[in-house]
């Protein structure tokens, strides 16, 4: 399910589709209201360098994700808000529900051009440069799961020691100076930091990405070492930990996603401005393709599950364009 800031994002990399490279994609832009004299957010702005290095706001994009079609009231509010902003030089509304009659004409005298965002139920029309159906768009979430993982610590005992307590899940973890961790406090919150840490360097290893699908093989790394001296503290004394030992079972597997169809376009018309196939992947993230009827081209989408969770504020958006 999409949420609002999805819907913000959308409308901002559909638009960063849509333009040159000397224009950047902004969302959550503060702009100038001249009758608040003060700045005020805009949802996406488009940016563009002129000649003599100065920023001109090209074009600026209120975006609105009711569950009912924006009325006269929201339309009226949003292009006074605008017009009071005169860096503006374009001003468009996008609504995920459409508008009513009135909005529309409301929208028309003050010279604001309205979008919406609606769902490309036929993919194989609307995109003369790139015919497909959606059957073919069927994304694969690949990810790696372990059935099975066992890590042991070796300590560093020159000689026995005499403690009043035996070594326990609960005992203290610090570094040389007898201070904590951040992310470890106690000794049981080693084995998920040592298996957390595996499953980041096994990811980014070449033979992870050589290991064959819904296939499964055996990890063992027998001398973990950890980023800073690591220490068990027994009563008043500090215990060193040499390294790790991980053993496990690792499988290579994949989800297939049919994706989210939609397609920006200028009220009215039925052919659209830009469209994308999306998914919401396993682990969150927003990824999937962007193509465009303005540069003819298509793009990668990609948002990371913490920016789609968090307020979006002055979020430049990165650009991916691949011709076809």
């Amino acid at each position: 399910m999409l949420t609002p800031s999805d819907i913000h994002y959308l409308v901002g990399l559909l638009t960063n589709n849509d333009t040159g490279t000397d224009l950047d994609i902004e969302l959550g832009d503060m702009v100038y209201d001249a009758s608040v004299k003060k700045e005020r957010d805009v949802d996406v702005t488009v940016t563009k360098t002129l000649f003599d290095g100065t920023k001109e706001i090209y074009g600026a994009y209120e975006v609105k994700d009711h569950s009912k079609p924006l009325d006269v009231t929201h339309v009226e509010q949003l292009c006074i808000k605008m017009a009071d902003m005169p860096a503006i030089k374009a001003k468009h509304i996008v609504s995920s529900s459409g508008y009513t009659e009135p909005a529309k004409l409301k929208a028309a005298s003050h010279n604001v051009k309205l979008l919406e965002i609606v769902p490309w139920n036929d993919t194989t029309k609307g995109f003369d440069f790139w015919t497909t159906s959606k059957k073919n768009y069927q994304f694969k979430d690949v990810f790696f799961i372990w059935p099975e993982y066992t890590v042991y610590f070796n300590f560093d005992l020159p000689e026995p020691i005499e403690a009043s307590q035996p070594m326990n899940d609960f005992l203290p973890v610090c570094n040389e100076n007898g201070e904590p961790f951040p992310q470890v406090k106690i000794f049981k919150d080693l084995v998920p930091y040592v298996f957390n840490a595996m499953k980041a360097e096994w990811s980014k290893s070449d033979l992870s990405k050589s290991m064959a699908l819904e296939s499964s093989m055996r990890i063992k790394h027998e001398d973990f070492a950890f980023s800073e001296q690591t220490f068990v503290q027994i009563d008043d004394q500090k215990i060193k930990i040499k390294n790790a030992e991980f053993y496990g079972i690792v499988t290579k597997t994949s989800l297939a996603h049919y994706g989210i169809f939609k397609i920006l376009r200028k009220v009215g018309e039925e052919k659209p401005i830009s469209g994308c196939a999306i998914f919401i992947s396993k682990d969150g993230h927003l990824a999937g393709l962007a193509l465009s009827n303005v540069t003819q081209k298509a793009s990668l989408i990609w948002v990371p599950y913490e920016d789609r969770i968090k307020k979006i504020f002055k979020k430049k958006l990165t650009r991916y364009n691949k011709s076809k």
